[in-house]
């Protein structure tokens, strides 16, 4: 072969003409497309020949003639967007009018001189409502076609002011002018590019540049060095098995082919030349091969584990890839695999089901294998999360667009799961919180995003005052005040100091009215308890804890035949009781009773309790209500007392606060058996005007008893001391009779078990005396209660 020769296979560069194969069928279709449609799309992963399939489009449509003219029916206009993503508007207006009136031949023409950039700037309109109607009115029956390469790349910055103005500018553009046609290639899914460019590519009719055919990768492989070189049948099968149809890999494998011939001086192309040229495309094109398997770091990692697995295999599943993944520290869930498998197959560098899985193209499978690792470095993690952040916010921005609100805040909530700071995810939360009126997550989202972006500020605080007038609404008046006080961290006016003492106001006359409430109620309560009458409930929850009491086997079944009558309400038992007698033997019946007497204890504790736990909380409520007054007190004290509508109802609730509080204490000195305290909390209450009742008079008139209830212990001490002397003189003479000496041993044994039972009896007997005297004196200090009642006032203040 002559080293002459120059290669003719083209790696990189973009062909059209004789030098471009395939895409016939491809090119008829998108041709027929423009003529029912303003906008076509061409997808196509990187490197599968785009920007050369463009070019013989122009090409092909600058040779379609007017049957009556001659003239090109579409004239295509070449506009390399890439040169301008920088551009402001009136720029990019002026660099697209250039490249149409080179397109047309009109650059000396001087009724269609472009624009200068200082009167597209004065003038937004110049553009379109001046400049392209002209154009129209050049054009014989003629339509443009603009066709753009790469559109996606204004995507990478889409979030530039300046970059969503032009594509706004262009949507403009595609919807507006029918005679103005528009070609777009894109390197990614459509589902991935920023809702921003939906005006665009919504319209659009979508075509795929994928992979040749065998055919017409034979023809890329045998045209272009038909005169040099002669490709064995196996060769050419070879060259297709690594490459699937790739044009670019396919061009570069055959070009390494020809110098490693060329050098050898050899024309025929076998399976030896193949292999031989298999690492020197892998060396020599290995950026090109980065650029086609370029995508997220977790599809990355996916094609990463796929390739592993099917290096000696011949597919895998999804499953498999998942263990492969976690054994080697990547963290993903199944949604997140299934989403990254959906997109490589959509993207055509997976083939295969998501149970049998491989790499399209068998050159990125080894260049995968040579060059990546599928252990994650700190930094791929990181980036790896940031994917996934990326990934399902991209979902929620979608479902919030569709109005599918409760999925959208899913995914922003996934998102933030992966990045807390994502300020574009907090801020679609947030929104998406408003948009299903969700006062309380909206809140608390607008507050994170504060800490990342303080030009919220104003968003922050109408949300913060609508949620606090849905809480007094609702009349949950703490609340209320906890949005208030975060208010006025920002802006601290009287208006807000208002509202929050509103707030407080409303707050305070609920807490209060509540305190009044449940007081009646305790001491409802407490009578019903005092009456012996049992609350059911009472009796249910004592019934129960004997119940679990219960773990012996051989009373199982005694249990089990008792449940009926054991469960019944107290009344009904009572009712039953001579029913129970009959039904169940002797033995029966004593265990019964003996669990109603425990179940009726037991009753009485749990009622005790309960009253317990309802004074407790009566006690919280004062606590909560102790910190609003002194919150008011704080304001007022800032010499804000104007703020305050009405001061004599706050002292009003003032007063009957501090009354309630006082009752709420006497209460607590009875259940703890203190008539002491309680006498003088009612004293207190006597001495401020308070009217007293029927019930605190007689606690006084205990207290006067109390006064002589150390007396009475002594004189019951004294009197027991008296008996035990008398009966011991007594038995000393029984003992000196003529019968000690015959029962002395008998007699002794039961004088001592008298001398233990007699002093106990007496006791008891004494108890019972200075009973009825206490009560007789209560009755008889009653009917003179208001000069006894003096007397126990002078004797609490003593």
């Amino acid at each position: 072969m002559n080293k002459l020769l120059i290669n003719p296979y083209i790696v990189g560069s973009p062909v059209m003409g004789d030098s471009f194969y395939g895409r016939d069928k491809l090119l008829n279709q998108v041709e027929r497309s423009l003529q029912s449609t303003n906008v076509v799309l061409l997808q196509g992963q990187r490197r599968i020949g785009k920007t050369s399939f463009l070019r013989q489009l122009a090409y092909s449509l600058s040779h379609e003639k007017l049957e009556v003219s001659k003239l090109p029916l579409r004239i295509p206009v070449i506009f390399d967007i890439q040169r301008y993503v920088q551009d402001t508007l009136p720029q990019f207006q002026m660099h697209l009018a250039g490249s149409i009136t080179r397109a047309l031949g009109l650059t000396h023409d001087k009724d269609l001189l472009i624009p200068s950039l200082a009167e597209l700037e004065t003038d937004s309109t110049l553009f379109r409502d001046k400049w392209l109607p002209q154009i129209y009115n050049h054009l014989n029956n003629q339509e443009l076609v603009i066709l753009v390469d790469e559109f996606d790349n204004f995507d990478e910055q889409i979030s530039s002011q300046a970059i969503k103005s032009l594509v706004s500018f262009i949507g403009q553009l595609v919807s507006g002018e029918s005679w103005l046609k528009w070609v777009f290639t894109i390197g990614r899914l459509s589902g991935k590019i920023s809702l921003e460019y939906d005006p665009i590519l919504s319209s659009g009719e979508e075509f795929r540049l994928t992979f040749f055919s065998l055919e017409e990768t034979s023809k890329l492989i045998v045209e272009p060095a038909k005169e040099v070189l002669t490709y064995l049948p196996e060769s050419i099968e070879y060259i297709y098995k690594l490459t699937n149809g790739q044009p670019h890999l396919t061009q570069a494998v055959c070009s390494k082919i020809f110098e490693f011939l060329l050098d050898e001086n050899q024309s025929i192309v076998t399976h030896k030349s193949v292999d031989v040229a298999i690492p020197q495309t892998l060396d020599s094109y290995g950026s090109a091969i980065s650029s086609i398997a370029s995508t997220s770091p977790i599809e990355e990692k996916v094609l990463i584990a796929i390739a592993k697995l099917t290096s000696s295999e011949s597919f895998t599943t999804r499953n498999q890839v998942i263990d492969l993944l976690v054994n080697n520290g990547v963290r993903l869930n199944r949604d997140d695999l299934s989403n990254a498998i959906e997109n490589l197959l959509k993207w055509e560098l997976l083939k295969g089901s998501a149970e049998s899985l491989q790499i399209s193209v068998k050159f990125v499978q080894l260049w995968l294998l040579q060059n990546r690792l599928i252990e994650p470095t700190q930094q791929e993690n990181l980036d790896i999360q940031y994917a996934l952040a990326k990934s399902r916010f991209d979902f929620a921005q979608q479902a919030l667009q569709a109005g599918q609100y409760p999925l959208a805040i899913k995914d922003y909530r996934e998102s933030l799961d992966y990045i807390p700071s994502n300020v574009k995810a907090l801020r679609g939360l947030a929104e998406a919180y408003r948009l299903s009126d969700d006062l309380v997550n909206r809140v608390e989202t607008l507050k994170k995003l504060y800490l990342h972006d303080q030009n919220n500020l104003n968003e922050l605080i109408e949300a913060l005052e609508k949620f606090a007038a849905r809480c007094e609404q609702e009349d949950n008046f703490s609340e209320a005040v906890q949005q208030y006080d975060f208010i006025l961290g920002f802006q601290k006016c009287d208006y807000w100091l208002k509202r929050k003492l509103i707030a407080l106001m409303n707050s305070f006359e609920k807490k209060v009215t509540d305190a009044e409430t449940f007081l009646v109620l305790y001491k409802s309560k407490k009578e019903h308890s005092r009456n012996s009458e049992i609350d059911n409930s009472d009796f249910s929850d004592a019934v129960r804890y004997e119940s679990a009491l219960e773990d012996s086997e051989s009373n199982l079944s005694l249990v089990k035949s008792a449940t009926n009558s054991i469960s019944l309400s107290p009344t009904e038992n009572v009712d039953q009781h001579n029913k129970v007698d009959e039904r169940y033997t002797e033995k029966e019946i004593v265990y019964i009773n003996n669990r109603r007497q425990r179940l009726l204890r037991n009753t009485i504790e749990i009622s005790e309790r309960r009253l317990k736990l309802e004074l407790n909380n009566l006690d919280k409520l004062f606590i909560e209500l102790n910190i609003i007054e002194q919150q008011i007190k704080d304001i007022l004290q800032e010499d804000m007392e104007y703020l305050l509508v009405n001061k004599n109802s706050f002292d009003f609730l003032r007063h009957k606060s501090w009354l309630l509080s006082k009752r709420v204490q006497i209460e607590f000195a009875k259940l703890k058996n203190d008539p002491q305290k309680a006498a003088l909390i009612i004293r207190e209450l006597d001495k401020a005007g308070e009217k007293l009742e029927e019930e605190d008079e007689e606690v006084l008139l205990l207290a006067v008893l109390n006064r002589f209830q150390k007396i009475g212990n002594s004189f019951k001490a004294m009197f027991v001391l008296l008996c035990v002397t008398v009966y011991l003189v007594f038995l000393n003479s029984i003992v000196k009779d003529w019968y000690k000496q015959a029962f002395v041993a008998l007699i002794t044994g039961g004088l001592i078990i008298a001398a233990l039972i007699v002093p106990l009896i007496l006791w008891g007997f004494t108890e019972g005396i200075f009973f009825l005297l206490r009560r007789g004196l209560l009755r008889i200090m009653k009917q003179f209660r208001v000069r006894i009642l003096n007397l126990a006032n002078s004797d609490l203040n003593i």
